[in-house]
């Protein structure tokens, strides 16, 4: 988000060009971008505007799920039930909280709009209704390919509750061919979930996102998709020890693998028996269990065993079954009565839970802390923690938690990869360059280089200590490198451009500051630096423009009041520059610069 300077620069014809062709981190989701786009556009970098849309759509979310339910099934206060637990659930708090998953509250969204469009074509069918539907399945597969499912999840709803499909007389011959027919009747969507499946894996296999099979056996996947399937059904009932991060297990105790296994086959075995009297039951466990498939890790993507986001949508097949296995509101008062109060009981924990657990989401530092608790072996939270704290020149704390970071992920065949091993030498190097050592922040960066030299920002940082130690040559091959990996590296632009004025190179300087410049348009050290490199070329008012745009952003910068003021001196305009020297002494009372200046300007 807040370094795409795609995203930054709001809705445009070339961002929205990127949109559609990018595989940026090892995704595509078009609409997902155009999205985070608007949010720019509307609110720039001001977070609140960001998680408003969130919550909006999750809002949105809960009010369409109620409607289809309702629609479908005519029971409102079940719907209620089903509708509530989906908005206020804990497992749902990382899909709203953190806004990078925009992709979940917004595919959700076009699911929901898919199920409604498709109550209304069964009610009454033709062409019109059906492109509705397979327009916004292909809407919501453009915001996250998590909706390759849905086509089946519409064959759930033929069964449960439209009772297009009688499942109970499965091998009867009729309700075969009911049944060749329905799935004929979604081949066109399943071809649009097919073409989903093929650019994703494309554009996780760019991003070197899929564990290989070496690294990571089929036995070891099933086993853990099993103990997740588990898992997000005790973390449905029992939502404590939420974390952003759940690193995936080498090996998992032969006990919990079948306890897994015996609680499957149990509920599935119970909801298949049960179909015709709970019909409800079955759709909502095969709703569960399917639209896991995408993420439950038999195609390993990324490090993680499971995620809380990954939860967003199947868990809406738990809470249906949940609401429709209440017994029956109207069957007694007493009965009612324990029902009502037991269901007002569980949902008031939940939002306390949620509240909680959102609350843990106010920084990253908290978040990270949390998720130690949780897990201290959790290589990634000690990983970004010394990030955090090598920001805040914490240094010795930033040292502990990257070298912890290390020694838990050379354990892990996912984690240990040179990936995790590179971030953290990028947090040693940053944090011997806080403490002046440049020689050992060099080695870092170099082994960070080593480890993972795709990663443009190891490259960057080795220019940065080059340029400290006035190896400035050096230092613009670092920058050229960090620059040819990633060519949208505004900050890459700018040092390469100070390096390049700094060995004369004036005009490709301006170059690289303007591109900085146009990547970021509020970047103040561009425009100021661009400034400075305008005078040199003799294009004063150029300099002029510059410095002011940068006053603009940052109008509390010392030295850019000082710079603006010599150069309108020095072209004649002292009236103009009173103003800047001025300014520049209400922030640095005292300053000599500035206090020569008045004087020679006249001013008392």
């Amino acid at each position: 988000m807040t370094n795409n300077s795609h995203v930054r620069q709001g809705l445009s014809p070339g961002g929205i060009a990127w949109a559609f062709t990018a595989f940026h981190a090892a995704n595509w989701h078009p609409l997902t971008w155009l999205s985070h786009m608007l949010d720019a556009s509307l609110f720039g970098l001001d977070p609140r505007g960001h998680h408003a849309t969130s919550i909006a759509l999750h809002a949105a979310n809960t009010i369409l799920l109620y409607a289809f339910l309702l629609r479908a099934t005519g029971a409102r206060w079940r719907s209620a039930l089903a509708a509530a637990l989906f908005a206020v659930h804990p497992l749902h708090v990382e899909s709203v909280a953190w806004v990078a998953e925009r992709k979940d509250v917004l595919s959700t969204l076009f699911w929901l709009l898919t199920l409604h469009f498709y109550v209304s074509y069964v009610k009454s069918p033709g062409l019109a209704r059906y492109l509705a539907v397979a327009a916004s399945l292909a809407l919501g597969l453009m915001a996250k390919p998590m909706l390759v499912t849905l086509p089946f999840v519409l064959l759930l709803l033929d069964a449960w509750p439209l009772q297009r499909l009688n499942l109970c007389a499965a091998t009867d011959r009729q309700s075969r061919e009911v049944l060749q027919r329905l799935v004929v009747e979604k081949l066109p969507l399943l071809a649009l979930s097919a073409v989903s499946m093929v650019i994703t894996f494309i554009a996780q296999s760019r991003g070197e996102a899929v564990a290989k099979i070496e690294l990571v056996p089929v036995g070891d996947r099933a086993a853990n998709a099993v103990i997740s399937y588990a898992a997000y059904l005790w973390k449905s009932v029992y939502p404590v020890d939420l974390s952003f991060f759940y690193p995936f297990r080498e090996n998992w105790e032969a006990g919990a693998l079948l306890m897994s296994i015996a609680l499957l086959s149990a509920i599935t075995i119970l909801a298949w028996r049960t179909r015709a009297a709970r019909p409800a039951l079955l759709f909502g466990w095969l709703w569960y269990l399917g639209t896991l498939v995408p993420v439950i890790g038999l195609v390993q993507v990324g490090a993680q065993a499971m995620a809380d986001r990954y939860t967003y949508v199947p868990l809406i097949g738990i809470f249906v079954a949940v609401a429709w296995s209440l017994p029956d509101f109207g069957s007694s008062a007493v009965r009612r009565a324990v029902t009502v109060t037991g269901t007002a009981v569980v949902l008031g924990a939940l939002v306390m839970a949620a509240h909680a657990y959102a609350g843990k989401w106010r920084s990253s530092q908290e978040l990270y802390l949390h998720a130690l608790s949780v897990a201290p072996n959790n290589y990634r939270a000690h990983g970004l923690l010394a990030s955090e704290y090598a920001k805040e020149r914490k240094l010795d704390q930033a040292q502990h938690h990257a070298l912890e970071s290390m020694r838990l992920g050379q354990a892990s065949r996912l984690a240990g990869v040179a990936e995790n091993v590179a971030i953290n030498q990028v947090t040693l190097g940053n944090i011997e360059l806080a403490r002046g050592n440049l020689t050992g922040a060099f080695d870092h960066f170099a082994q960070a280089v080593k480890l993972n030299p795709a990663d443009p920002v190891p490259h960057f940082n080795q220019g940065m200590v080059l340029k400290s130690a006035g190896q400035h040559d050096r230092a613009i091959l670092a920058f050229e490198a960090a620059l040819r990996l990633n060519p949208d590296y505004a900050r890459a632009h700018n040092h390469l451009g100070l390096a390049l004025l700094l060995t004369g190179q004036v005009d490709r300087a301006v170059v690289h500051y303007q591109q900085a410049a146009a990547l970021r348009p509020d970047y103040a050290e561009a425009r100021f630096n661009l400034g400075v490199a305008f005078e040199a070329q003799g294009r004063h008012e150029d300099a002029v423009a510059q410095y002011r745009k940068a006053l603009e952003i940052n109008p509390d910068n010392v030295v850019n009041h000082l710079r603006l003021a010599n150069l309108l001196i020095a072209l004649g305009r002292g009236r103009e520059a009173t103003g800047n020297v001025a300014e520049a002494l209400r922030l640095s009372p005292g300053n000599m610069t500035a206090l020569n200046m008045q004087k020679g300007l006249g001013v008392q």
